[in-house]
């Protein structure tokens, strides 16, 4: 009866729920208003051509003259070698004497005059190397994933690849020279000895340079870039991007490809240049586009005009680095 009763009397007074749909309101954001260009067209002006006049000072050698310095320093043991005819391989075994840390990784071994590698490198060096050909080759080559202590606790540090080299091939008219300077990866010294490179301001380059000299002509090639730039106003980054100049035999007054440089808020300039590219084997001094002028965009947008003194990219004889 009680269940009857609930059933028919307290259940059946029970009025239905409705079920209210959600409506999500409206989103909106307001997104920042996008600053402007920072720089005027003169300043960037000046900007690029403070970028030409430090090209060259990216250069690999000093960090590969440091990694030579330190492993004078090496044991039988560690780290283990292994070398060929023109290479040699190393890679620092555990040996249990490692006390230093990298990213929460022990391992690595100590030497007995308490130098401590960890990791590993790759290296060739060629010195006054003849080839078949005729070409005399001078050629340092570092590849390593490695941190190298001193015994005084200096750290050195090299994820990628560093080159530098020379080619001379003799012939009657002159000399014919090819050099090169190639940065790849991240690399850190802590030591003394650099304070003026690009290592010892904290610039961060990952740029390869090609120059080539014959008869008083000259030719560079530059590719890639340089984040934390420390001394230009404005700007904390530049690259180069299919950079190709030479002298009268090309276009003496402007290369082609792209400059780019970045303000510290993320956005870009890009310079676009009208020279010859290194296919064209023709004179062209003459065209209307080899005025030394490029054109400039900002966020993509065509913004003006700025002229450049290029001079500064050839003035060497041999290579920018003899």
């Amino acid at each position: 009866m009680l269940a009857a009763w609930l059933s028919g009397t307290w259940l059946g007074c029970t009025e239905p729920v409705e079920n209210e749909e959600e409506v999500p309101s409206t989103f909106s954001y307001d997104a920042p208003e996008e600053e402007g260009p920072a720089l005027t067209v003169d300043e960037l002006e000046d900007r690029v051509e403070q970028i030409l006049g430090k090209v060259y000072s990216y250069d690999a050698q000093p960090m590969i003259d440091i990694y030579w310095d330190l492993i004078e320093d090496t044991d039988e043991s560690c780290p283990a070698w292994y070398a060929t005819d023109d290479s040699d391989y190393w890679i620092a075994a555990d040996d249990g004497a490692a006390g230093q840390d990298t990213e929460g990784e022990q391992g690595g071994c100590v030497t007995t005059g308490a130098t401590e590698y960890r990791g590993w490198a790759y290296t060739q060096r060629q010195d006054a190397y003849i080839t078949e050909d005729g070409w005399t080759i001078d050629k340092d080559y570092v590849s390593a994933l490695a941190w190298i202590w001193t015994p005084s606790g200096d750290l050195y540090e090299a994820a990628g690849t560093l080159l530098t080299s020379v080619q001379t091939l003799d012939l009657e008219q002159g000399d014919f020279v090819l050099a090169e300077s190639r940065i790849e990866g991240v690399f850190g010294w802590d030591g003394s000895g650099l304070e003026d490179t690009w290592i010892g301001v904290g610039e961060v380059p990952d740029m390869a340079i090609e120059t080539q000299s014959m008869l008083q002509r000259h030719f560079v090639e530059v590719e890639g870039g340089v984040s934390g730039v420390q001394d230009l106003d404005g700007l904390d980054a530049f690259a180069f991007n299919d950079f190709i100049y030479g002298d009268e035999f090309y276009c003496a007054l402007e290369p082609s490809g792209v400059i780019s440089l970045r303000q510290p808020d993320g956005q870009w300039y890009e310079v676009q240049f009208d020279g010859p590219d290194e296919e064209q084997d023709t004179q062209v001094n003459t065209d209307p586009a080899c005025d030394g002028c490029g054109r400039v965009y900002f966020r993509s947008q065509e913004w003006g005009t700025i002229c450049v003194d290029f001079g500064t990219l050839l003035d060497w004889d041999i290579s920018p680095w003899s």
